[in-house]
């Protein structure tokens, strides 16, 4: 543990891990964009329940509004979160986030019409790996009323947090939201064809927190362990719970392209899920493109901090089910002998 405590040893395997995938002026930019982290200034979305007069107040004190949706979001300087009204538990009125993070819960085309049968009354959402929660909030404040969310987080020091983010922010609307435990792998045995839409937000690398030496003993695991396994088999959970029609976004906040695009060509290249899903092209609105550096590799839409636009790294690919299949076979081999 002691060397993942040397910012120095964190930078060089951030370099060694990410870099190899971009240009030297461009991983220039991004590691200027890291160092420039604490400068860059706070975004947060307000939470829809507030009042016009309260809506009104904190945008009197924001340095830009966005408006995404039905929703508001707010650029505040450094200093205003350290100020007494940030702290009040009591209350919360914003939700701070990456402006990126909004991307993966756009990417879920929630305001679509409802699969399944035409007295359908309400969408199945799963958020497969939640927590902290923030992009649930979204979820929950985005979708049609009578939605049904399930959250789920496996790590009992995580799901705390979750839930009290939900209590929080995502129990005012016309929605029901579970909170759930179960391990995302498991899903697309116990739920096959159960959700219209699945939010897989994968365990990643998250070098932008490993950059600035915030490093927790399950970053360190990550860091050594080989995710891209587990994110395989949490992308065909995700597939295997999606209804026919639905849709699963893949996502994570690393640069890493084993852990990104390498994970799609593997799902769409294996001769047992290639016929039951097509990737499906990412829309980027001009709303984020202005605060957005993004990029598009050939599956999905990948955010690259630069000092300019300092939000990001994530990736993201929508995948649409079109078929059912039968996993048993392939599952009790892959990936985990691989």
């Amino acid at each position: 543990m002691k060397k993942w405590k040397d910012p120095y040893f964190l930078r060089q395997y951030i370099n060694k891990t990410c870099s190899q995938y971009f240009d030297r002026n461009t991983w220039d930019e991004v590691e200027s964009a890291y160092l420039a982290n604490k400068q860059r200034p706070h975004f947060a979305w307000l939470n829809p329940s507030l009042t016009d007069l309260s809506k009104r107040l904190w945008r009197e004190k924001a340095s830009e509004a966005i408006e995404w949706k039905s929703l508001e979001g707010l650029l505040f300087d450094q200093k205003l979160k350290s100020s007494p009204f940030f702290g009040d538990r009591r209350f919360r009125p914003l939700i701070f986030m990456s402006l990126s993070s909004a991307l993966s819960v756009d990417a879920l085309k929630l305001d679509e019409p409802f699969q399944g049968s035409p007295d359908s009354r309400c969408m199945r959402v799963l958020d497969m790996c939640a927590s902290p929660g923030a992009k649930t909030c979204l979820i929950a404040w985005t979708c049609k009323k009578n939605s049904a969310i399930v959250t789920n987080e496996v790590l009992c020091e995580r799901r705390w947090r979750l839930q009290e983010t939900i209590q929080n922010y995502a129990t005012n609307r016309d929605i029901t939201c579970d909170i759930s435990s179960l391990d995302g792998i498991d899903f697309g045995d116990f739920f096959e064809s159960s959700f219209d839409r699945v939010l897989v937000d994968a365990p990643c690398l998250n070098e932008r927190y490993l950059f600035h030496n915030q490093v927790t003993p399950e970053q360190v695991f990550r860091s050594q362990d080989d995710l891209s396994l587990l994110q395989r088999q949490l992308l065909l959970s995700a597939v295997r719970s999606c209804k026919v029609g639905g849709y699963v976004v893949y996502s994570t906040c690393t640069l890493d392209k084993r852990q990104n695009c390498d994970v799609i060509d593997w799902l769409v290249s294996e001769s047992s899920v290639k016929s039951c899903v097509v990737v499906e092209h990412v829309d980027v609105s001009r709303t984020f493109e202005k605060f957005l550096n993004v990029r598009r590799p050939e599956n999905g839409v990948l955010v690259v901090p630069t000092v300019q636009c300092n939000w990001g790294p994530l990736f993201v690919c929508r995948l649409k089910k079109t078929v059912d299949q039968n996993f048993e076979k392939f599952m009790s081999g892959c990936p985990l002998d691989m």
